[in-house]
């Protein structure tokens, strides 16, 4: 458990476009989405599909598989405006490049 009184996962999952993935793997940095304003999104294992759906329908995804230990920031567990599931955001950090540990494409 973290200081805030939720349990962490050891990995987490972000979900980008492959284009997103290519530009993120030739830089060797972790860029930010748009949807990444506020916070940096991230789900745990259990909830890649909803999001992969709900997201990134008809899209060329990759699913980063991260190291929670490796993460920089501020990590919370909540809910999104008018949401019921609480997902894990990431505030005033980075997901750093040797922390993303197995990567998986899909067609969705």
């Amino acid at each position: 458990m973290n200081e805030s009184g939720f349990k962490v996962p050891l990995y987490l999952y972000k979900v980008v476009t492959a284009d997103h993935w290519k530009e993120i793997s030739e830089r060797k940095e972790f860029i930010l989405t748009s949807d990444d304003k506020k916070f940096i999104h991230l789900s745990e294992e259990h909830q890649l599909g909803n999001v992969v759906e709900k997201f990134f329908a008809g899209q060329n995804v990759v699913v980063l598989k991260i190291d929670r230990d490796k993460l920089k920031g501020r990590l919370e567990h909540e809910s999104n405006p008018g949401g019921k599931n609480k997902y894990f955001h990431l505030y005033e950090g980075c997901i750093p490049f040797d922390a993303i540990r197995i990567l998986e494409s899909q067609q969705t």
